[in-house]
């Protein structure tokens, strides 16, 4: 568990690319945000509508780094996604506002050991 913990905390520090959209909405029938973002060690693409985003992340270099996204949303929630590894591998993904009610606000890419 401490191990988890200081690869969390590790994650917080290496986590080194952010996506923000140009705007979501709060309706059912929300603006559908398209965003994507590199940041060398990995990359993420999708979309978010509302509050649940959807997307692929893949891992770009052999580093023992394992690539993630976390979501943030307008709620204040906070949700990650998988991690994936090694090199080249990708994964897919769904997030969730995990308060419920929060639309897409934005995005990072962060890094575990792995």
């Amino acid at each position: 568990m401490r191990k988890l913990i200081a690869s969390a905390a590790a994650a917080v520090v290496i986590g080194m690319g952010v996506m923000a959209p140009a705007t979501a909405s709060a309706s059912e029938n929300c603006n559908t945000v398209n965003w994507g973002k590199n940041v060398g060690f990995g990359k993420a693409t999708g979309w978010a509508c509302g509050n649940h985003a959807h997307g692929w992340v893949t891992d770009l270099a052999a580093d023992g780094y394992c690539p993630y996204v976390i979501t943030h949303w307008t709620s204040g929630g906070v949700a990650s996604g998988p991690w994936v590894g090694p090199k080249g591998a990708e994964k897919e993904f769904d997030s969730y506002d995990p308060n419920g009610w929060g639309d897409f606000q934005y995005m990072e890419i962060a890094g575990v050991p792995c």
